[in-house]
């Protein structure tokens, strides 16, 4: 007998950024995981605004439509796309989640430059 999936919804408003977004859907994933242990989850989204010029979603929507949830549905439906996780669906859901934006990142790299001890000259 096959096992009842669990259908999780969740619409993300205009006012929303990427941010706020994926907190709630991964608050949604814990949610689930915890109401209804390792059972098939179905997740579908609905984007309320978040266009560009060219009617496409804006560059936030557009990363959070790819595919970094796939492995915790057996189902994902976002308005770009529809798809089946071909693997098992992971029940092992990590205890928080960590959201950095790669453009956004100093660059560290002199940081780390080995300073001499001058404590003993005199700079003029």
């Amino acid at each position: 007998m096959e096992e009842k999936q669990i259908a999780l919804y969740h619409r993300i408003m205009r006012r929303e950024n990427f941010e706020a977004a994926a907190k709630d859907l991964f608050q949604l994933l814990v949610s689930a995981q915890k109401k209804a242990p390792n059972q098939p989850r179905v997740l579908y989204v609905d984007i309320d605004g978040h266009r560009n010029a060219e009617d496409g979603f804006d560059r936030d929507m557009f990363e959070l439509q790819k595919e970094f949830l796939l492995p915790y549905f057996t189902e994902i439906h976002f308005p770009l796309y529809s798809v089946v996780n071909e693997k098992e669906q992971n029940n092992h859901i990590p205890e928080g989640l960590q959201i950095s934006n790669a453009e956004n990142k100093k660059d560290d790299s002199l940081n780390e430059l080995y300073l001499e001890n001058y404590s003993n000259t005199e700079f003029m």
